[in-house]
């Protein structure tokens, strides 16, 4: 259908890096990871996804999280809003958290992204929430962000096919995130530690007790 569009694929681009330097410039990028959730996946666990998103010149315009288990999925088009979608293609806008309260917060995080020392001084924050956790889905983990049931995720690796689509719909939803440098994330964006809240004051208490990063 769309035969102009740059496709990059997380398996095509483990094969040929180069892939990503084409949603910059792209005036229609397909960024795709087919499984998200792989190790999930392998072990006949249901928590994986498909994650889609459409990149004009660097900015995300359209964010996709399937879940081929349940045929639902949530979506998202810049500046329209984020809707879940049933099967029967029935609607519900999405809303993100509205806690407050850092000590009643669920949270997500990976451990095993970030460097070794950092692991061991960030599994010490966590008593300081409700709940910290790691599906091993990133479209899982934002479909729960954008639906309201977690306030926020701290992310160590930044590959646009897991994070491309899950961010706009967390910010169609009314969520917040930055990176811990306070720049706003794209696409394009490779390096670097992302943070998602349900407000931009929660992010800010979180930035600063993540400081250490």
């Amino acid at each position: 259908r769309f035969p102009e569009a740059t496709i990059v694929g997380e398996e095509a681009t483990s094969e040929d890096a180069s892939l990503l330097d084409g949603i910059a410039e792209a005036e229609m990028a397909v960024i795709i990871d087919p499984i998200d959730g792989t190790w999930n996946f392998a072990r006949n666990l249901t928590q994986f996804g498909v994650i889609l998103a459409v990149a004009s010149r660097g900015e995300t315009i359209f964010g996709l999280l399937y879940d081929p288990v349940m045929d639902d999925w949530i979506m998202a088009h810049r500046g329209q809003g984020a809707f879940y979608v049933r099967p029967d293609g029935t609607q519900r806008q999405l809303q993100v958290s509205a806690r407050e309260h850092l000590a009643d917060m669920t949270g997500f995080t990976s451990l095993r992204l970030f460097p070794k020392e950092l692991q061991y001084r960030l599994a010490t924050t966590f008593p300081d929430f409700s709940r910290m956790m790691s599906i091993g889905c990133a479209c899982h983990e934002y479909r729960t962000l954008a639906s309201g049931f977690g306030e926020f995720s701290l992310i160590g690796a930044l590959m646009p096919w897991d994070h491309a689509a899950g961010v706009l719909v967390h910010q169609e939803a009314g969520g917040y995130s930055a990176l811990l440098d306070g720049r706003p994330y794209q696409p394009t964006i490779h390096q670097g530690r992302l943070l998602l809240a349900n407000s931009r004051e929660t992010w800010e208490r979180l930035r600063e007790r993540f400081a250490f990063m």
